[in-house]
């Protein structure tokens, strides 16, 4: 497995794409894991929200330099930060969502590998940023994904182009309940929006 290299996690209650910087925090931030050197302290990444969802590192991920700043290297096994759940990131029916990460990979998983986001095997509800494996003609795109609970309704935007170059990408997917669509930017582009049809996305679990 290969090594995935992440700068940031930024998640907020938002209907649009926009550049997350330090400076200005767009207005609904709910959680921001820089993962820069001064926000870690131990096995603790500081969020450094207002909302206080710090997460806990697991495994031996690394530091080193990243996009912007400091980065954490994870070696694809069980190297990963997991965010508890709390209230203020937990998405139901009608909660809009954006969620936002640096990365860079040259991972081929053999199944589907997640980014950021609430799943765990077994459960229906869901929404992820991923790296696509189940499919081997599609190995290696990168993915946004939402599905409500019992699966009654999904609906997914795969990259047109295989993202795991060793190359750092800008993901953001954004869920947007007033339209009903979700959208996938890559690189400040916007790459598709579908049609969204899901209620109640909270898993139970954490991030």
């Amino acid at each position: 497995m290969k090594s995935v290299f992440m700068v940031f996690v930024v998640i907020g209650i938002l209907t649009s794409f926009a550049l997350c910087s330090k400076a200005n925090p767009p207005e609904g931030l709910v959680l921001h894991l820089s993962f820069d050197k001064n926000t870690i302290d131990g096995d603790t990444a500081k969020d450094v929200s207002e909302e206080g969802n710090d997460g806990i590192i697991n495994g031996a991920a690394k530091m080193v330099a990243g996009k912007h700043g400091d980065a954490l290297e994870f070696d694809g096994k069980d190297d990963f930060v997991e965010v508890p759940l709390e209230d203020s990131i937990t998405f139901s029916t009608g909660d809009s969502l954006t969620v936002q990460v640096w990365v860079k990979t040259d991972d081929e998983p053999p199944k589907n590998d997640g980014i950021v986001g609430n799943y765990r095997p077994g459960t229906d509800a869901v929404w992820i940023l991923s790296v696509s494996g189940d499919n081997p003609a599609t190995r290696g795109k990168m993915a946004f994904s939402v599905r409500d609970k019992g699966r009654a309704n999904s609906a997914g935007i795969t990259s047109p182009d295989f993202l795991n170059d060793d190359k750092w990408h800008l993901l953001a997917g954004v869920r947007d309940q007033k339209a009903k669509k979700i959208r996938f930017y890559i690189d400040g582009e916007l790459i598709d929006e579908v049609d969204d049809n899901t209620k109640d996305i909270n898993s139970g679990q954490s991030i």
